[in-house]
């Protein structure tokens, strides 16, 4: 990378070659034009119709005036007076008039090329020497007319004059705006370069790890859209950076946690087992032994279960097996499963469900899953007396769904219990809420699983509390959402 970078080219070796591509352009044209300048204006000349500057003369004395060379070109003169009547004529001329309207005058002052006009006219206004207006009309055939253009020594002297000024103003033209070029592609390097230089030491920083500094420059307004960008893929980054630190912290205190878990049910199997092989108990003693060895056996398969689900669950190929299901029946049977356990627990049940049946499209199985692991969790934390409800309801929210007045299915398991204090994390992975939770022999997966389960049947899931309430569990599913269909 370091060999490509260097023989990338900056951004001021870039403007400056672009700049000096210009000056060149700049200055080829600028010596075309002076040479197409002197080129036609340097001189008009040495022609067939020499000293054309005599005709100019043609004025008060234009009866005397002596016209050979335009009779042997072939031309004349002809004056005319105030009323453009012709007063005299010498020459050649070809239509001969007595009088011009001042129409034909003007046709006669406009210079056609000579290629596509048969005559050449040249008019010229004086005052004779009584007061009177004339114009004289010079008429030249132009076959006869053949003008050469070459440099002339009798115009010369107009450039020798300016020669040197000329040159010396050209360089310093040249300089200045080379000079100008110049400074200008340094300012705007230090200008650009610096934010990139900050953007390539950041780009460094995070590919060293670091996503804690943030990009702090001036520039372009174009710079600072792409620092601010960069700062906020910074800001996620270090935010996914915490978290995966977090779960990874999490997931090393459950293996700790889940292997003290595992392994003091085992023990004790163990223990048991091998005191039973032995003959070691008592007749009466081993019905107790043998139920121990089964409860704890239920706990490592309880475990393993909750961490292979969640496994399960987190894989791209998983899938629910959707059915139309009446929930007000899933319920029901929920109810029906716990209702001896809440009982010896010593604790009190209310439960609301409709007579109507209503139906939602749900993973039967997954769904009792995460419903069961909410009264599990009642169950397992909270003491004897708690009050618990489980409630099921339903509304109507408009345009949460594809179509309007969506039907939405409320579950709600609460309990009047202990409470859970940090609400924002409890369906994280691998999390217990407390350290009083953390001897319990769970895994920290079972709320988790539950918003998995809920989330993939296209709802929601959230806790909250109320006076009356300590611990509020709230499920939202869609009854016709197109998800289900």
């Amino acid at each position: 990378m370091k060999n490509k970078s260097n023989k990338t080219e900056t951004v001021f070796y870039l403007f400056i070659k672009t700049y000096i591509e210009l000056v060149c352009v700049l200055v080829v044209s600028l010596i075309l034009l002076l040479v197409l300048v002197s080129f036609f204006f340097g001189k008009l000349t040495e022609s067939t119709l020499p000293n054309i500057g005599v005709y100019d003369k043609i004025g008060k004395s234009y009866e005397t005036f002596d016209a050979r060379e335009l009779e042997k070109m072939g031309g004349g003169f002809e004056v005319i007076d105030e009323n453009n009547k012709v007063i005299f004529r010498k020459g050649n001329i070809g239509k001969k008039k007595e009088t011009y309207t001042q129409e034909e005058l003007l046709k006669l002052s406009y210079l056609s090329s000579i290629e596509s006009s048969k005559e050449l006219h040249i008019l010229n206004g004086f005052i004779s020497n009584n007061g009177k207006k004339y114009i004289s009309i010079i008429t030249l055939p132009s076959n006869n007319i053949k003008l050469n253009f070459q440099f002339s020594s009798k115009y010369m002297y107009l450039f020798k004059g300016i020669k040197s000024k000329l040159i010396i103003s050209l360089i310093l033209f040249i300089s200045i705006v080379i000079f100008s070029i110049g400074l200008f592609s340094y300012l705007i390097s230090i200008r650009l370069g610096k934010p990139l230089k900050k953007i390539e030491e950041g780009l460094v920083s995070i590919g060293n790890g670091n996503y804690k500094d943030r990009l702090k420059f001036n520039g372009p307004k174009e710079f600072d859209v792409i620092k601010d960008t960069f700062n906020e893929i910074l800001d996620k980054l270090s935010k996914t950076e915490d978290e995966k630190r977090m779960l990874e912290d999490s997931k090393k205190r459950l293996l700790a946690d889940l292997t003290h878990d595992i392994k003091s049910p085992i023990t004790s199997i163990k223990g048991f087992s091998q005191a039973l092989v032995e003959g070691r108990i008592d007749n009466e003693d081993k019905d107790r032994y043998y139920k121990v060895i089964n409860r704890k056996s239920d706990e490592v398969v309880e475990m393993i279960d909750e961490l292979f689900q969640y496994v399960k669950m987190d894989t791209p190929d998983f899938k629910l097996n959707m059915q139309k299901k009446d929930i007000c029946e899933v319920l029901r049977r929920l109810i029906v499963k716990y209702y001896d356990d809440i009982k010896n627990k010593g604790m009190e049940l209310e439960f609301f469900i409709p007579e109507e049946k209503i139906y939602v499209q749900i993973d039967e199985i997954n769904l009792f899953r995460a419903l069961g692991n909410l009264v599990d969790n009642v169950l397992k934390y909270n003491k004897p007396g708690t009050r618990i409800k489980i409630e099921l309801s339903k509304d109507e929210i408009d345009g949460k769904c594809i179509e309007k007045n969506e039907k939405v299915v409320f579950i709600t398991v609460c309990d009047d219990g202990i409470g859970i204090k940090n609400k924002d994390i409890i369906f994280d992975p691998f999390v217990r809420e407390d350290e009083s939770r953390k001897n319990d022999g769970g895994t920290g997966l079972g709320l988790s699983i539950v918003k998995k389960i809920i989330e993939l049947h296209g709802g929601k899931i959230g806790i909250t509390e109320n006076v009356e309430y300590k611990t509020i569990f709230q499920i939202a599913l869609y009854e016709n959402c197109s998800i289900f269909k």
